[in-house]
Parts: C-alpha cells; structure tokens; sequence
C-alpha cells in the first residue's frame, strides 16, 4: 500500500489481484498464483530487495503447497494465511503477523495443541518475555520450506533435528548469555545414541526423544520429561524396565575433570597413546624406506660393479 502510494507501478493495487470487470472471489490457489506473479519476478526481487524466487517457490514443494497443490486440500495455509489478505506487513513490524513474536499465535490457528504446549514451553515462556533469542515455530521448521517429519530433508527429521537444535544450544554467544550448559551437542555425538544418528539411524534417541518437541521444560520443573523423577519413564518409552538407576549420572558426560574423571583419564590416555602410536609408526616407516633405498643402492652398485 505504501509502496502504491509512492506512484510505483510495481505495487499491487486492488485490480492486480482482483480484476476489473470481472471481479470474482479468489480462491486460495488464485490467490498464491496471483502472489507467485510478482514474487517470482527476477527485476522486482532484485529492485526491492525481496526473498529469493527460489524461496518463495519451495512453497508449492512444502507439506503446505504439496496439501494445497496435489491434494486439494484448501485448509492448509497459503500466501495470504500467513501473510494476511491486505495489511501485508514486514516482519520487523510488531504489528506484522509473521513479526517472530507472533508466529506462534500465527501457526497456532491450525496447529492448536502445539500451540499451547509451546507457549508454556521454556522457549514459549521466553518468547513472551521478548527474549528474541528464543526459538519460534520457523526456527525449527522453517519457513516456506515445511516438511514432514519423515522427509529426511526436514529440519526436524530424526537425522537431522541434532544439527537444528544446536545452532542455538552450540552457539557460544547464546551459552554465554544466558547461561545454559555448553557442548550438549558435541557431548551427544560422542554417545551411543549420537554416533547411531550420524550412522542413520531414525530410532536412536535424539533431542526431542528425551526432552521432547514442543513442551520442552528445564530438568527442575517436575512437569518435565528430564526431571530425575521421570527419567526412568522417559527412558522407558525406548527401554523397557528402566527404572531409577537411569536417573543416576549425566547424561551428556563430557571429558573433564569437572564431569567424569574416568572418561577424561580414559579419554586422555588414548589421545596420547593413539599420538604416540601414530609418530612410532611414522619414524617405523621412515627407517624402513631408508633402509630400502640403501639396499637398492647397494644392490644397483653390485649389479654395475658385476658388469664392469
């Protein structure tokens, strides 16, 4: 609308997306068409700065345009249920629907439980706090690029998930401020469940398999998945009979003095066994070669020698 009202004629106005004459009522896939019209135009991305095309493309390839698309489905959100009809704002407007503070109440119009179970969330909590850093619903789906949980390209696929959540939790900035325990991703891959993960496994436990997905709670609150109290339940849903022995220990033991003295001897025994190995192997080698170009040496002089 400002855009129009500056006299750019590449602003939208009321016909470009409802006609002249002909004036009908869009349906949700008019609707995204008439959108893809102009987002997916080189000079107007490049002149305004916008989204890449690409991007805005990987809507119709999203579980959303795949619904909407392939299968009909006209609940599944378009352009305009995210973006809104006609106050299309930026998302640094705090008044924008897809502003990151109100993207949970966004996607909470269709996703109702996960709504709820996220706001009282410690990322929820936060959020509604206005604490930017916290994690939204497209921090962890993405935007245009939504997919189920099982396309092993999704952000959120067992695989992957890992990887998701440590930008933040492996972010030594993010650690520093507000003082959350560092290192939980590398601590994981050195586990038995991380090393099953980055082998492929899908049923090896990751993240949200023991803190969960959108109700996620600090380990102090008893309404939490990884409070001592629960562990044992936890644990249980992949290990039957766990019982309170589970609860016992860290769990993303790391290497030092401070966590667990036996993997830090362990651990350094093998770094300088395993170092020093691989330096007598080396010096092994060099001697064994110079030993071979002597013989060959002597061998070439013998062999010159007979000749003269």
């Amino acid at each position: 609308g400002k855009l129009y009202a500056s006299g750019s004629k590449d602003a939208p106005s009321c016909k470009t997306c409802h006609g002249t004459h002909g004036v009908t009522k869009l349906t949700k896939l008019m609707s995204s068409e008439i959108c893809f019209n102009c987002h997916s135009d080189r000079k107007v991305e490049e002149k305004y700065n916008l989204p890449g095309i690409e991007f805005i493309q990987a809507y119709k390839n999203s579980i959303h345009g795949k619904a909407v698309y392939n299968l009909g489905v006209l609940k599944a959100p378009v352009c305009s249920d995210c973006h809104n009809s006609h106050l299309v704002l930026p998302p640094d407007d705090p008044l924008s629907i897809i502003n990151k503070k109100n993207i949970p109440l966004l996607c909470g119009k269709c996703h109702l439980s996960e709504k709820e179970d996220y706001l009282n969330s410690i990322h929820g909590t936060a959020i509604q706090k206005n604490i930017k850093e916290a994690p939204v619903c497209t921090d962890c789906h993405g935007e245009h690029t939504i997919s189920i949980v099982t396309d092993p390209d999704s952000k959120v696929s067992p695989k992957n998930l890992p990887y998701t959540c440590s930008k933040c939790h492996d972010d030594v900035v993010l650690v520093e401020k507000f003082g959350f325990k560092s290192r939980r991703f590398t601590s994981y891959l050195n586990t038995f469940h991380g090393v099953a993960n980055v082998y492929g496994s899908t049923t090896a436990a990751n993240c949200a398999s023991c803190h969960g997905y959108h109700s996620i709670l600090p380990s102090s609150d008893p309404r939490s998945s990884i409070h001592p109290d629960n562990i044992p339940k936890t644990c249980g849903k992949c290990h039957p009979g766990a019982g309170i022995n589970f609860a016992k220990g860290p769990v993303h033991v790391e290497a030092t003095p401070d966590v667990s003295k036996p993997a830090y001897y362990v651990s350094t025994f093998y770094t300088w066994f395993i170092g020093i190995l691989c330096v007598m192997f080396f010096i092994h080698i060099i001697i064994d070669y110079a030993s071979y170009r002597k013989k060959k040496k002597s061998f070439i002089r013998e062999r010159i020698d007979g000749r003269q």
